[in-house]
This record gives C-alpha cells, structure tokens and sequence, in this order.
C-alpha cells in the first residue's frame, strides 16, 4: 500500500539533546529510551518517512546515541532514563543496623502495624473473576508492577512470544484459580503494540495454554482475553504518528487484510504517565465493590481482636517472659 506523500521531520543532534532534556525533565525520570523516541514521535517534533520502514529504526538510533552522549558530558540528568531489563544489583556488606534507639523505634512501628501485617484478606476474596494483566513488553514491565501489585492482580510478562515453560506456570495459576468455587472465569487483561506481532501473541498464547491444559489434563477456568491496549481509539486520541509495519513478518498479509492498513504503532507510544492509569482502571472494571465491602467485616473484627489482645498486660507478659526463657 502506497504512503504518498508525507511530512517528514528530522533533527539534529544538539536538538534531540535539547527537545530530550525538555520532554524527560516532564516525567520525574520514568522513562526508557524508547518511550522517550516515542514523545519525540508523539509530539510531531521527530517525523519518520512513512515511505520508508527503515526510517523509523535510524531515528530511534539517532535518539538513543544523541541522549547517550548527553547523559555521558553530563548535560542530561542519568537518572532520567531507566533500563528496565538490565540491572546492577547492590551487596549486603554494608549493613550495620545495630544503633538500639533505632531499632526501638522499629519495634514501635512494628507493633503497630501487627494486626494489619497477621490478618489478611485478599481484596479479590470470593471475587467471581480471576484477573492477569498482560504486557507484550519486557521493559514496560516495571510501569504495570506497582499498579498490579496495589490491586492484588497478576502480572505476567509475555517478552514477545510466551515460552511454553512461562506459559504452563500461567495454568498452573488458572488451575489453582479454578479450584475455588467462586471463581467463574479467567480474565487477561493485554497491552501490546498494534503491529502484526502484537495481535498474533494473545492468539499463539491461548492457543498453547489450551493445548498445554490437553496435554496435561489440567482443569482451567473459562478464559476471556481483554485487549486493553493499543486499539485504533487509543491511537487516534494520542495522534500517534504510524510507522510501517514489518513486511517481513510472516503476519503481514493478515494484519493488513483485518485491519485495513500496513501502518504499525507500538505501546511506547502511550505516555509513560498514563500507562498506570490505563492498567488501574482496566482493572477495576473487572473488580466487584458490592463483593469486596461485604468480605471487609470479618477483616476488621479480627484485627480488632488482635489490637485489644496485644493491649492486655497479662498476655503482653507473657510474650516477654517466652522472649527471656529463648535468651537462656
């Protein structure tokens, strides 16, 4: 499918440098690399030839050296950009946590928040719905974790195509899921681009997991896959310029004919800010508040119970003197 013609934007290194330091003083440091090209993109300051699908790829390098070298002659804040794949973990060698006033205090904060810490609930108890969050992308991973993680929802990372191993721990979790009666159905919740790759993933995913489930002889619960992003919508309200999708792909032919276009957008083109959002509300759209208050009762009695307990001197007492009689 022909292009014709477009308007096409390039930039000189000192601009990305400049335009770069602008865009990611914006976002208190929570980018990647490529989200950063994206608001590039995304703000028609950076315009790739739609007539030519390597262009896109030479912008990105472009980006990715230009910001390199700004980070490095300490123009441009190295904190601003995260790589959210690699990483340099720390030792443990220089822990000394040994100042007793300290740890008093720790103490305190400790026993206050006892009752919360020993009595649970799940806020998806008796919930009818088992929900997993999807993301296609590794190195947006870390954008989803504090959302999924507030919410109580799973994560699961499909970095492209799903392995079998990732994915029969996947049914293994459902199956898990299924063996609570009050689970009527599996929903995941998927991000990924809006490129041949992107819509063939799910489907190679759903279709191993069923065939892992046959093989193994597991028992799922129902499954509904939700695409959550990026839809065409999400894609004419950002504005979002295209690039061309990969003619290579042995899913070309197929995405152009169901889609109506050889155009390609990726996730990265959503702003990193919004991206919580979007995980937090399609999550909720899932969830059953009616459900979740009515399970709360018993969460606050017991609790209360715990507090009143800890507060009785006897039963305090008595803790302290099992503590001496560990000491001899």
């Amino acid at each position: 499918m022909s292009k014709g013609k477009a308007k096409v934007k390039n930039l000189s290194r000192p601009e990305i440098k400049r335009y770069g330091y602008e865009i990611a003083s914006k976002f208190d440091g929570n980018l990647t690399i490529r989200q950063l090209y994206y608001q590039f993109i995304r703000l028609a300051l950076m315009l790739p030839d739609p007539n030519d699908p390597k262009d896109g790829q030479r912008k990105y390098k472009q980006v990715v050296k230009a910001i390199a070298e700004a980070r490095l002659e300490g123009d441009f804040p190295l904190d601003w950009v995260e790589d959210r794949i690699r990483s340099a973990g720390d030792s443990d060698q220089f822990i000394n946590n040994v100042d007793p006033d300290a740890a008093i205090e720790k103490v305190r904060e400790r026993i206050h928040d006892m009752p919360q810490l020993v009595v649970r609930r799940s806020i998806w108890y008796r919930q009818p719905k088992y929900v997993i969050v999807g993301v296609e992308k590794d190195a947006l991973s870390g954008l989803f974790e504090p959302e999924c993680r507030r919410f109580g929802a799973g994560l699961f990372v499909f970095r492209g195509y799903a392995s079998i191993s990732a994915l029969y721990q996947l049914a293994i979790n459902l199956e898990q899921a299924a063996t609570h009666p009050w689970v009527k159905e599996a929903v995941m919740l998927y991000f990924g681009d809006h490129d041949p790759d992107g819509f063939e993933i799910p489907r190679s995913a759903r279709r191993n997991l069923e065939r892992i489930a046959e093989v193994e002889g597991m028992e799922l619960p129902p499954l509904r896959w939700k695409r959550v992003a990026l839809s065409m919508e999400q894609i004419e309200q950002l504005e979002a310029p295209p690039m061309g999708a990969k003619m290579s792909s042995s899913r070309y032919a197929g995405y152009v004919k169901e889609h109506g276009t050889d155009d390609a957008w990726e996730l990265d083109a959503i702003p990193p800010d919004a991206l919580p959002t979007l995980v937090r509300d399609s999550i909720n759209a899932e969830f059953d508040w009616e459900i979740y208050h009515e399970t709360r009762t018993p969460v606050r009695e017991s609790r209360a119970i715990v507090k009143s307990t800890m507060c009785d001197p006897e039963w305090m007492a008595g803790v302290l003197e099992s503590m001496e009689d560990e000491e001899e």
